[in-house]
């Protein structure tokens, strides 16, 4: 059974029935989202050389383009890490409903996504840039921030936000 604060919003199981019975501390049960413990939910995803090394981890080295996202909390931990699509050696079809759905579902304050570039190349394709677009239209129907998109290589990244190709938005939750 949950144990976490009295709150839906921050039950980590996310059931109706945990609402105002739960009691332990939510760092408790957030490791438990993250199945496989290579997420440490101790450290904030403050800038994105930190979410490029969580992707880069997950993702390792692979010959196909891998979609992750990433659900935050309101202080910039990882509730949980998700790979959406796995897609060619050029790209990943992904559609705005697979990344924000989950991050409803786990009532995350914001959402970070990533992808790798199995060519080396970092630089965002017009694609790359056409989807960041489709999420930031999206955040506003859910009310939730896109915090970034992050580009990864085997050594190298790109961000969206740290490049302005995509703005700053505020955070929900509290």
């Amino acid at each position: 059974s949950c144990r976490s604060r009295p709150s839906f919003r921050t039950c980590p199981r996310r059931t109706r029935s945990c609402f105002g019975s739960c009691r332990a501390d939510f760092r408790d049960h957030s490791c438990q989202l993250v199945r496989d413990g290579s997420v440490s939910v101790e450290s904030a995803v403050d800038n994105p050389a930190v979410a490029a090394k969580i992707i880069r981890d997950h993702i390792g080295p692979v010959d196909r383009e891998h979609f992750v996202a990433l659900y935050m909390t309101a202080r910039n931990r990882v509730i949980k890490r998700e790979e959406v699509s796995v897609g060619t050696l050029t790209a990943s079809l992904v559609h705005p409903r697979e990344v924000f759905g989950p991050a409803v579902r786990l009532a995350a304050a914001g959402v970070i996504v990533a992808h790798n570039h199995p060519s080396g190349e970092v630089s965002p394709s017009r694609e790359d840039i056409e989807f960041t677009s489709a999420l930031v239209r999206a955040t506003d129907a859910v009310e939730m921030p896109l915090l970034d998109h992050v580009i990864v290589t085997s050594t190298i990244s790109f961000s969206f936000l740290d490049t302005g190709l995509i703005r700053p938005q505020q955070k929900t939750g509290g």
